[in-house]
């Protein structure tokens, strides 16, 4: 049945997902900041608002220091950090990042990083995917994920039409997408589906009924897998989820965590609904 077997972590109930998103964006409307009058930009942040002032704006606050020990300055446009890891400073506006590092001024969007940031993924990793693998990677779920890099299985990013992960075999070489609208968001968000993308990765190594599981063998995979992706989401964000969802991914993982808080069986009750094309 599953001679390359794909599976994919397909959306979930989605006219109530969309309305569920669209309500609770309705609900936080976002005002920009205001420029502060007596606020001022020194040092490195004064030389990156230099190189884009139209992009960094006006500052919001003075420089003041987290508790990690990164440097913080708000503008109207977004933050501008400090690292002190790597002693390099950047700017985002929720979305991009301009870093100014060895090789000058460059921009990346924020979930990924260059091949000299401290935290890029490993080459066989999409960059774009770095911040996702390394929550993935820094998991109760760690072994799961980190096996896939050792064995040298590409995590790529692909546009998929149905699923928010794929995991297949292509002439003996197992693969994983990730779909590409997880691009921008929440790192966590690609991060959950590594981890359940990965154990696919696991159970084909070490299950030798994967690729010829029956219809119930199926469901069992796909139930492991969503039993474990929601385990990291509620390690990342507690019992409820993420409160509130920005997008119809998150709303979807909330509301199957949910069922599983409820009734394991609940879950397995919908796991059976969303796998049915995929598992017969």
């Amino acid at each position: 049945m599953f001679s390359n077997r794909v599976t994919r972590h397909p959306y979930a109930r989605p006219l109530l997902v969309v309305a569920l998103v669209i309500l609770l964006l309705a609900s936080f409307p976002v005002t920009p900041a205001a420029a502060a009058p007596n606020c001022q930009f020194v040092y490195g942040f004064k030389t990156l608002h230099t190189l884009i002032p139209n992009v960094v704006g006006n500052c919001v606050s003075n420089e003041a220091y987290a508790a990690n020990g990164d440097a913080l300055q708000k503008t109207t446009d977004g933050l501008l950090v400090w690292r002190k890891a790597d002693n390099h400073t950047a700017f985002t506006n929720g979305f991009d990042t301009w870093v100014l590092g060895p090789d000058g001024l460059q921009v990346r969007q924020n979930n990924a990083r260059f091949a000299w940031e401290p935290d890029a993924a490993p080459p066989d990793v999409d960059p774009r995917l770095s911040a996702s693998y390394q929550l993935a990677a820094n998991s109760s779920f760690s072994s799961v994920v980190t096996a896939a890099v050792r064995a040298g299985v590409p995590i790529r990013v692909a546009n998929l039409s149905g699923g928010w992960g794929v995991f297949t075999v292509n002439g003996g070489n197992p693969l994983i997408y990730i779909d590409s609208a997880l691009l921008t968001t929440d790192p966590a968000d690609a991060a959950a589906v590594i981890v359940h993308e990965a154990t696919h990765l696991q159970q084909y190594q070490t299950q030798p009924n994967f690729r010829n599981a029956t219809s119930s063998e199926c469901l069992g995979f796909e139930f492991q897998a969503t039993v474990n992706d929601l385990t990291f989401w509620r390690d990342e964000f507690g019992s409820n989820g993420k409160q509130p969802p920005a997008n119809s991914f998150e709303a979807q993982i909330n509301y199957q965590l949910s069922l599983a808080e409820s009734s394991l069986r609940a879950l397995l009750a919908q796991t059976a609904i969303d796998y049915q094309q995929e598992c017969g």
